[in-house]
């Protein structure tokens, strides 16, 4: 039998298949790189803004369907809890465009506040924002009808568990599953609640520890996170290609930033049509410079590393976005130059700062292409 979450999810997505004949129809939708903390973010929160007695919610991946494969670990955490997958509703599967312009599309923001540049017709649908990075100076929400959570957490799920907490903890107390994906989440995105990552704040152990109190029994957080991080470190079926999607940003230039589960100079070292599969990329994106960010976590010792990478004929651009993250006073990166062979497109950087984060980093590019205005 399914629990009243799962068959909720089934039900929101039969609600969805005809959305243009919906009075109101409202899209928890979380961000376009679709990581666990996005997704767990979209289906949860739709979940609860349903038993508080929300009509029409729907949960949206923003992602086209046949990108969720790509996801691994989305994909396997989703399943060992219990989430079918045909019960997902993808961003291709909406007309969100045309439901805006009928004023039927309402929408909460969860795991971002700034919007792709797609995504701008939904300025005026926008209801809630719940995220947990730095506010980016480019954009200001006010006066929305559900108001904003934005305070910094290592997980943005935290947000959503805080707000299960206080007025229905039942959802989580009376639900393993739901337990099971805020626990994993928060302890993905914060390292295993790291004293090296620093990403946990104690909101996220408050989370971690009602959740050890509802259910003694819970793995290990260990044994958790260690299992989610080989699936999202199974990167053996992907393409270099599909390698470049998995975890994508894009800045509000059309800049993209991407997160690879290994380090840059592993990925260029075993691509040897390298340059190939990168132009190919940028061209599909419409960009000239492209942002790579890797990460390994191996026996709890993090490496990161940073790649640049740009198809402009001059060094101008590389230098400036160089010098912005070079220079920045907090956090500071602690950059150190890595041979890039004969390749003078690329520069490849060791990140000694290994608590420096995509979303730390991504407002540091934007800077440096607004003064590349």
């Amino acid at each position: 039998m399914l629990s009243s979450f799962h068959q909720y999810l089934y039900e929101s997505k039969c609600s969805s298949a005809s959305p243009l004949s919906c009075d109101k129809i409202h899209i928890v939708l979380g961000n376009e790189s679709c990581d666990l903390d996005s997704a767990v973010c979209a289906l949860l929160y739709a979940f609860y803004l349903t038993t508080i007695g929300e009509q029409k919610v729907v949960p949206v991946l923003n992602i086209p369907a046949k990108h969720l494969p790509i996801k691994t670990e989305v994909v396997s955490f989703l399943q060992d809890n219990g989430v079918a997958l045909d019960s997902l509703v993808f961003r291709d599967s909406l007309p969100l465009e045309e439901l805006c312009q009928s004023s039927k599309l309402k929408a909460t923001l969860v795991d971002h506040h700034v919007l792709a540049n797609k995504d701008t017709f939904l300025r005026h649908c926008v209801v809630e924002i719940i995220d947990h990075r730095p506010i980016s100076p480019s954009e200001k929400w006010s006066d929305l009808e559900r108001g904003t959570t934005m305070d910094i957490v290592g997980s943005c799920v935290t947000h959503v568990a805080k707000k299960m907490l206080a007025s229905h903890p039942d959802l989580i107390s009376k639900n393993r599953d739901i337990a099971n994906l805020i626990y994993g989440t928060i302890l993905l995105d914060t390292a295993c609640l790291s004293p090296q990552a620093n990403r946990a704040t104690p909101a996220d152990h408050d989370v971690i520890q009602q959740l050890k109190t509802f259910h003694p029994d819970l793995q290990s957080e260990s044994s958790v996170f260690e299992s989610l991080l080989k699936a999202k470190s199974d990167i053996s079926h992907l393409t270099p290609s599909q390698l470049l999607v998995k975890d994508l940003k894009i800045t509000k230039h059309g800049i993209p930033i991407v997160g690879l589960p290994i380090l840059v100079q592993d990925f260029v070292t075993n691509n040897p049509d390298l340059e190939s599969t990168l132009n190919t990329f940028l061209a599909e994106h419409k960009a000239s410079t492209l942002v790579l960010m890797g990460q390994t976590i191996r026996t709890g010792n993090i490496a990161r590393d940073l790649g640049l990478y740009s198809t402009m004929p001059d060094r101008s651009t590389l230098d400036t976005i160089f010098n912005v993250l070079s220079t920045n006073p907090t956090p500071v990166l602690n950059m150190v130059a890595l041979s890039s062979g004969e390749n003078v497109k690329l520069r490849l950087f060791q990140c000694n700062n290994v608590q420096v984060s995509r979303k730390q980093v991504l407002p540091l590019i934007e800077k440096a292409f607004d003064s590349m205005k």
